[in-house]
C-alpha cells in the first residue's frame, strides 16, 4: 500500500463533518463491504448521514471517515452483530486515486482501533474475491474464512434421488452439530481466526437477512448432522445458505427440495439468491435444479482476542514400586 498522502485524515465521524457528510451523501460510489441480505439487493447501501446519526445516537453502528481538508476520501461503517462482534457494512474507497491509494486501509485500521478500545473479539468483512478491499484486508490481519458462491434462478423441484437422509427442522440441540459441520470445512488457522468454540460461533452468525419467520432444515444421515439449510422469509427475494458434508450431494438434494417445496406454496416470485459456502458439496445439486453461478465472495475475519493454547502437562515418568 501507497502512504497517505500530506493533508489526509482518517477519524471516527465527528458532528463537525456533517456539511461533508450531506455532500457525499448524495455521491454514488462502490461499497466493498457486503452483508447477506445486500447480496440479494446490491444497491441497498447504508447511508453514510444515516449511519453517522445511528453512531451519534449510540443505535450500535459506527462510522469512520478518511478526509482530503474539507472532502471525504472513503468512508467505513460496522453494525453490532452482538455485544462483542463487528459486521462491516460499508467499506468506500471515493479518492478518485490508484487502487492502492490507501484509503481503504486507512479505514481499516481505525475501524481495527475502535474495536479494540471497545473490547470487540471479532470484525467480520464480506467482499468480492479478487476487490481492493480483499488485498487491503489480508494486509491489515484479516484472515479469509470463508469462500462465498452466489447462485440465482428458479429453484425447481423434482424427484431427489433415493437416500438415507432426513430432512427436519433444526432445533437447538443441533447448534453442536451445525458448528463441526462449519469446521469441517475450515482450516485449522481458518478456524482459530473465527470461531474456536460454540459461543464463538454463534456469536458470528448473521441473522438479520433471514428475517422473522426464517426456517432452517437440517439433513439427518446414520444420526449424524451431514448437511444445513436457512431459507429467508422474504415473498419477493428469498434467500437460502446451504452447506453440506463433502461428498453428500443427497443431503443437499433433499434440503433443496425441501426448499423448493416451501417457495412453491408461496405466491409471487420463485426468484431465489442461494449462497454456497467452500469445502461443501452443494454445487453439483444447485446447478441441476435451476440455478446459475454469478459472483464469488470472502468472508474475512479480524480476531482481536487470541486463542490461548493450554500447556499440556507431561509425565515424568516415575516408577513407583509396590509391594509384592
Amino acid at each position: 500500500m501507497t502512504a497517505r498522502a500530506q493533508g489526509t485524515d482518517a477519524h471516527e465521524v465527528r458532528p463537525t463533518d456533517l456539511p461533508a457528510l450531506v455532500s457525499f451523501d448524495e455521491e454514488v460510489f462502490e461499497n466493498h463491504a457486503y452483508t447477506r441480505e445486500r447480496l440479494a439487493r446490491p444497491d441497498d447501501v447504508p447511508g453514510p448521514l444515516a449511519a453517522a446519526i445511528e453512531d451519534w445516537l449510540g443505535l450500535g453502528r459506527r462510522t469512520w471517515i478518511d478526509m482530503r481538508g474539507r472532502q471525504i476520501d472513503g468512508i467505513a461503517t460496522a453494525r453490532a452483530l452482538t455485544r462483542h462482534v463487528w459486521l462491516l457494512d460499508t467499506l468506500i474507497d471515493a479518492s478518485a486515486g490508484a487502487a492502492d491509494s490507501g484509503v481503504l486501509a486507512a479505514l481499516l485500521r481505525k475501524a481495527h482501533e475502535a474495536a479494540r478500545d471497545d473490547e470487540v473479539t471479532h470484525v467480520l468483512l464480506r467482499t468480492r474475491l479478487g476487490s481492493p478491499a480483499l488485498t487491503a484486508a489480508l494486509h491489515q490481519g484479516y484472515k479469509q474464512v470463508l469462500a462465498e458462491s452466489v447462485w440465482r434462478g428458479r429453484l425447481r423441484s423434482g424427484a431427489s434421488a433415493g437416500s438415507n437422509v432426513v430432512v427436519r427442522r433444526a432445533e437447538e440441540r443441533d447448534d453442536m452439530a451445525r458448528f463441526h459441520l462449519f469446521n469441517q470445512m475450515l482450516p485449522l488457522d481458518a478456524r482459530e481466526a473465527m470461531a474456536l468454540t460454540l459461543e464463538e460461533w454463534l456469536a458470528t452468525r448473521e441473522r438479520r437477512w433471514l428475517q422473522r419467520g426464517g426456517l432452517e432444515w437440517v439433513a439427518v444421515a446414520d444420526d449424524r448432522v451431514v448437511g444445513a439449510l436457512q431459507l429467508s422469509s422474504s415473498r419477493s427475494s428469498p434467500q437460502l445458505d446451504i452447506v453440506v458434508s463433502g461428498g453428500r450431494d443427497d443431503a443437499a438434494d433433499a434440503l433443496l427440495e425441501q426448499a423448493a417445496q416451501v417457495l412453491g406454496e408461496r405466491r409471487g416470485t420463485r426468484l431465489v439468491l442461494a449462497v454456497a459456502s467452500s469445502g461443501g458439496g452443494a454445487e453439483r445439486a444447485l446447478g441441476q435444479r435451476g440455478l446459475e453461478r454469478r459472483d464469488e465472495f470472502g468472508l474475512l475475519c479480524l480476531r482481536l482476542a487470541r486463542p490461548v493454547r493450554a500447556a499440556q502437562r507431561a509425565s515424568a515418568g516415575l516408577v513407583v514400586p509396590t509391594r509384592g
